[in-house]
């Protein structure tokens, strides 16, 4: 149908149209947990979460939105079938180079370096499985990257044998986070290996595996999340489907840092 007529707000020089979904942002989860969840989000507050993650994933690791970054992420950029590069695409707004993590291999490692390389890239985020694969497959054919500024993990735990190779291979030390498109949580690790919540995204619960009653801190449970930056779809005590545990209150970090902070962080409840 046709979108309504826009209607001027007092000051005409605004020219703010009155159709809200226009201002709506549409995000999809993951689905790691069973069918996609579709979630609307104001733009507003989707530039609030970006500025947290600005504040405290890229500037904590001393780069900023205007480095050349590359992202090793799920998107399918190119056809599953492609067998010569590229196997990225490049994003100038964003500065960014958003590489396949479908076609990493021994063959196409070469390719990778080459792509980092040439775009100047300063810092690469993605899958701790992705990163460790392109890092395992560079380290067997002696290719040696650029060094970074720093490798960013999301999406899944990083195991130790992963942060090793990936910071061997890549020259740069490896840093945890964890977030969600459903804008409820979310944590980034500080230079001193811990891992900081941040209260302003959401109130963090920790529920037996077994049951509804909260456990003590230090012990792993069901994560339950009430979002606090996403104003026009709410989820109040949303059970993300991770398992982890928090640290007492008030326990304090050597960074200097007082956030919250996640004594251990397992992953997928299912899977534990």
């Amino acid at each position: 149908p046709p979108l309504p007529k826009p209607r001027l707000r007092a000051d005409p020089r605004s020219f703010v149209r009155s159709d809200a979904p226009s201002r709506l942002v549409t995000e999809h989860t993951s689905g790691t947990s069973g069918t996609p969840l579709e979630l609307r989000i104001a733009r507003p507050d989707y530039r609030l979460w970006y500025a947290l993650a600005e504040a405290r994933w890229r500037r904590w690791y001393g780069v900023d939105r205007h480095a050349r970054w590359a992202i090793l992420g799920g998107q399918q950029v190119v056809a599953p079938d492609t067998t010569k590069p590229p196997y990225w695409v490049w994003n100038a707004a964003l500065h960014q180079l958003y590489l396949s993590g479908h076609h990493v291999s021994e063959r196409s490692a070469a390719d990778y370096v080459r792509a980092l390389d040439s775009h100047g890239v300063t810092f690469l985020l993605g899958y701790p499985s992705s990163m460790h694969a392109l890092a395992l497959a560079c380290r067997d054919q002696g290719l040696r990257p650029r060094p970074l500024q720093v490798a960013i993990a999301n999406a899944e735990p990083v195991h130790e044998h992963q942060r090793a190779v990936i910071s061997e291979v890549f020259g740069c030390p490896v840093r945890e986070t964890y977030g969600m498109a459903e804008y409820v949580a979310a944590a980034s690790e500080c230079d001193h290996g811990t891992l900081h919540l941040w209260p302003e995204a959401g109130v963090v619960e920790v529920l037996a595996h077994d049951g509804p009653q909260a456990v003590p801190p230090g012990t792993s449970g069901r994560l339950v999340c009430t979002g606090l930056v996403n104003t026009t779809m709410p989820l109040v005590r949303y059970l993300v489907g991770d398992a982890g545990a928090l640290a007492p209150a008030g326990e304090a970090c050597p960074c200097g840092r007082t956030l919250p902070v996640f004594a251990s962080l397992q992953g997928r409840a299912d899977d534990v």
